[in-house]
């Protein structure tokens, strides 16, 4: 069966959005203003509909209107799961094109005595295009690995030449550890515990049910990345066998 085309990636992005692992904000922002611009459905639809427009504030607000669309589909498809047949959604695209042709003409007000809404014609129509791209990608083998932060992750760096490990829940900063004494940096930060209705939770840093545990996680994390680290240092040289979503390794060509 042949393949789809209105919403087909290039071939060096395909490779690029497989091979891809973790946040990579900037690069897949370029790769979704190149698919905007260089989409011939997207510049057909949009051509339509700017075509009797001379002010650049309606022009703006109308691709605006298209790319927001396509940007919430896009993400709600991808995240999840939810996919329509791209051969459907390949006529949609078409027939969106065919739309705003007869629309421009005027046929609708003279064959219904209805004018549609332009903007909301342009919004739906954004929705229906970002379904395709999402069903699309959604044939590839993506890593889970950055489409969200993760929900507790480690960073590292240095005050005053001391190594500092800073704990993230939910992409916010929580709390710092002193990885070198191996306690908790934090003089303010409220302790956890303040979740079970105490009406003055004690500070982090002051708890003593939980500052061990606070610290120990850090130090545990540290220890995992570092051995994660040795782990594939040992291993290169070595080809991806296809069985991790997210190797480090070379895939065999």
């Amino acid at each position: 069966m042949p393949e789809t085309l209105a919403h087909a990636v290039a071939e060096g992005n395909k490779g690029f959005i497989q091979e891809s692992s973790g946040v990579m904000l900037l690069p897949f922002i370029y790769m979704g203003a190149k698919h905007m611009m260089t989409g011939y459905d997207h510049l057909l639809f949009l051509f339509g509909v700017i075509f009797f427009l001379y002010r650049m504030k309606d022009v703006g607000l109308y691709i605006t209107l298209f790319a927001a669309g396509h940007s919430i589909t896009l993400l709600l498809g991808v995240f999840t799961e939810i996919s329509i047949s791209s051969y459907v959604i390949d006529a949609i695209i078409g027939f969106s094109v065919v739309y705003k042709a007869l629309d421009n003409l005027g046929a609708f007000q003279r064959w219904f005595g209805f004018q549609p809404n332009t903007k909301v014609a342009t919004l739906v129509f954004g929705l229906l295009h970002g379904f395709g791209l999402a069903t699309k990608i959604q044939e590839y083998e993506i890593s889970a690995d950055g489409l969200t932060p993760n929900q507790v992750h480690l960073t590292r760096r240095r005050s005053n030449d001391r190594p500092i490990l800073e704990i993230w829940i939910h992409g916010v900063h929580t709390y710092s550890v002193w990885e070198k004494y191996k306690r908790v940096i934090n003089q303010t930060k409220r302790c956890f515990c303040g979740a079970s209705g105490l009406r003055r939770p004690k500070r982090l840093r002051r708890c003593i049910d939980h500052t061990r545990q606070a610290s120990e996680l850090a130090l545990a994390m540290r220890d995992w990345e570092d051995e994660e680290k040795r782990f594939w240092d040992s291993m290169q040289g070595l080809t991806c066998c296809g069985t991790c979503d997210s190797c480090p390794l070379l895939r065999a060509r």
